[in-house]
């Protein structure tokens, strides 16, 4: 391969890398964001259910009552849980920032959580909390995933052109190739007859000779 054609090759292998990472990140951050947006919802929707059960749960006996959930008065400063509660979350305010329209907040407190809130009327507040492990894995999970699509796409599109570039060059290097040995064969046939002129014009200008001499 000439420095040429390997200049442009080199050239090409990197436009290619260039190009494929300016297509695939934009479509990986966005694979992860959707990835991300799915797991946030599937925690939310969880949380929402367990308030729906608290609701039911209010108006019939049919329905078991569902943990981690209370009921909330943020003026008079009580709480009482629905069901069993085992979680100790900063009920309170939780409470008032569903008052102030947060429906849904996550919060960090002896791991990762997600607290949904409901008004019910007057002051009283439906608050449940659920841990976010599976979200928090999902999340984890997409982010190394799509690091890898983002890293290893550019790279095979890299190595996809460099191969191909090869392809595309051998006709040529099969011509240098074939130029090369044609010149050293050339130059192997051609060594005989002029070590012989050589020979004959070193014997001829050995010593003086008359212009007849020199013309034969």
């Amino acid at each position: 391969m000439n420095k040429k054609t390997a200049r442009i090759r080199r050239a090409l292998m990197i436009w290619s890398l260039l190009l494929a990472i300016t297509l695939v990140w934009p479509l990986a951050w966005l694979g992860y964001q959707r990835t991300a947006e799915r797991a946030r919802l599937e925690t939310q929707i969880e949380a929402e259910l367990m308030l729906t059960d608290a609701l039911l749960f209010a108006v019939s006996d049919d329905f078991d009552p569902p943990n981690n959930v209370w009921r909330v008065n943020v003026v008079d400063g009580w709480f009482d849980p629905i069901g069993d509660a085992w979680l100790d979350p900063p009920i309170m305010s939780l409470a008032q920032g569903v008052l102030e329209g947060e429906e849904v907040v996550r919060f960090s407190f002896d791991g990762e959580w997600l607290a949904a809130g409901q008004w019910v009327g007057g002051n009283d507040v439906l608050l449940s909390v659920i841990e976010r492990d599976s979200e928090v894995s999902s999340l984890r999970r997409a982010k190394f995933v799509w690091s890898l699509v983002a890293l290893l796409l550019p790279l095979g599109a890299a190595v996809l052109a460099w191969r191909g570039l090869a392809k595309l060059s051998g006709p040529e290097q099969a011509a240098h190739a074939v130029n090369r040995e044609f010149i050293a064969d050339a130059a192997h046939e051609l060594r005989t007859p002029l070590s012989i002129i050589q020979a004959s014009a070193g014997h001829a200008l050995a010593r003086d000779r008359d212009p007849v001499e020199y013309r034969e």
